[in-house]
């Protein structure tokens, strides 16, 4: 019998709440949006108060005339609109800086820079609240009559000019040095290092989670994907299911809860794709086996043949399929993005090894994260339910699509690969130091030093495509590289 539609249904809402959540905090729209309902309360609320102060002494900083709260209130609205122009303005030139100076994959970056969104919905705030108050203010309806001058929204509609004031010089500020290389890539490393941390776990023995626990699904890297897997099996084939995709796209998440929430205890499901990967549209997401408890396929009950449907949607609905990779389960994403901004400096338009020789070492710190933890099997069981990964990638595979493309890309920059170098060798005394190193991660170490050290010589810059890199003994790079080696025990030719 299959899982209950409340398990189902709640792993599915967790894959939608997972999607929401990240659409949110990339969005430009979100949190300024919540600012703006909240003006619409603070003026209910201060209209009551207003109103309540109706008849009563009120202080003389609180008293105004309508033609005087009409101009206040009317510079107020046309001051902060303006300056929310200007606030979307520098975030556009920061986007723009940003894209053409490091790579488009920094922008989710900005847009998810929280202290920015909260700075354009002060000011879009004060405007809004503006508007309302100066609605509120009337002047008398007949000779005689009373004005209507609500002289505590007014005052507190001054109070945030000077704080939408105060908000558009912070954004000014912010802005300057966000654009920063220094600044993209630590928000990029803290981000990246939060993912890693989730995913894989706590860095040593007494942090690290449960490997079979759900939502654990690291991303596939294209060096760890050599020979495409197994063919699928054909619907109704010795009862076996083929769940395709409806859409075309990135894998952003996949909810392994809701997968063991999908299928009947005893099944195996062998996930043909992993986040972080394209999949095409009406590709195969998952490929599902019926197996009864001798571990012989169970004919009686085959899932191929379900007429309903029921077990391929509520399957699919594990997959979420987007337009772009996020980093909600993406492990790799961190190292692409951070490896995209030492590429581009290292590009002959714009030529700048010294910000390729800044990142390599933030680079280090995510690989140092990754190798401190034992990496997930290519198999667990959850809920009596066995999970395959086609893709598994090993620490070797991090650390070549963390350092690969630099290496090849810094052939001609000695200076660059003795930096890649010195973090492959300070990681692995660290590791050693405490106490993190495993003989995977060793021997991931010791083929991505190999690679990159001069040892390799002639050999090695040939294979890169290019000829004589440390083949010079007079260069100074080259001195410094093989003494590190020799510091550290490496044998040198």
């Amino acid at each position: 019998m299959n899982a209950s539609v409340a398990e189902r249904s709640a792993g599915r809402m967790s894959v939608v709440a997972g999607s929401l959540r990240e659409r949110f905090r990339t969005s430009l729209f979100g949190l300024p949006s919540l600012w703006v309902v909240g003006s619409v309360l603070l003026w209910l609320v201060m209209g009551r108060i207003d109103d309540w102060l109706v008849g009563q002494d009120v202080p003389a900083w609180m008293d105004t005339t309508v033609e005087s709260a009409r101009v206040l209130l009317s510079a107020v609205a046309s001051g902060t609109i303006t300056a929310a122009s200007v606030v979307f303005s520098l975030t556009l030139v920061a986007l723009q800086l940003s894209s053409s100076s490091y790579s488009s994959r920094v922008l989710r970056t900005f847009l998810r820079d929280r202290f920015q969104q909260n700075m354009i919905g002060i000011v879009l705030a004060t405007f809004f609240y503006s508007l309302l108050v100066l609605r509120d203010v009337r002047g008398p309806l007949a000779e005689g009559g009373s004005a209507d001058v609500p002289g505590a929204s007014v005052a507190l509609a001054t109070v945030l000019a000077l704080v939408a004031i105060l908000a558009l010089l912070a954004s000014i500020s912010h802005t300057a040095a966000s654009v920063r290389v220094s600044r993209v890539s630590a928000s990029v490393l803290a981000e990246a290092r939060g993912v890693i941390r989730d995913r894989l776990g706590e860095p040593g023995p007494e942090g690290r989670v449960d490997l079979q626990a759900p939502g654990i699904v690291p991303s596939p890297l294209a060096v760890a994907c050599g020979p495409p897997g197994p063919a699928v099996v054909d619907p109704g084939r010795d009862g076996s299911l083929v769940v395709c995709s409806a859409a075309g796209g990135w894998v952003q998440q996949i909810g392994l809860d809701a997968v063991v929430g999908a299928v009947p205890p005893g099944s195996e499901v062998t996930l043909e794709v992993a986040v972080g990967t394209y999949v095409f549209e009406g590709g195969p997401l998952a490929t599902v086996r019926r197996r009864n408890p001798t571990g012989t396929d169970d004919a009686d009950q085959p899932l191929g043949s379900d007429p309903s449907g029921d077990t391929e949607d509520a399957l699919r609905g594990a997959f979420d399929i987007g337009r772009e990779r996020t980093m909600q389960q993406d492990v790799a994403l961190g190292l692409t993005t951070l490896e995209d901004i030492a590429l581009r400096a290292l590009s002959p338009g714009i030529h700048d090894p010294n910000t390729a020789r800044t990142v390599i070492p933030q680079l280090g710190d995510l690989v140092l994260e990754i190798l401190a933890c034992d990496l997930p099997p290519a198999e667990a069981e959850i809920g009596g339910v066995t999970i395959r990964r086609v893709a598994a990638p090993a620490h070797l595979d991090y650390l070549e699509a963390a350092f690969g493309q630099i290496r090849r890309a810094g052939h001609d920059q000695p200076e660059v690969r003795l930096t890649l170098l010195r973090t492959l060798v300070s990681i692995d005394a660290e590791l050693r130091r405490r106490g993190q190193d495993s003989e995977e991660a060793t021997d991931a170490l010791r083929v991505a030093i190999s690679r990159a050290a001069p040892a390799a010589g002639d050999a090695a810059a040939a294979g890169d495509g290019h000829h004589g890199t440390w083949s010079d003994p007079a260069d100074p790079a080259v001195g410094a590289a093989r003494e590190l080696l020799e510091s550290t025990g490496w044998s040198v030719p």
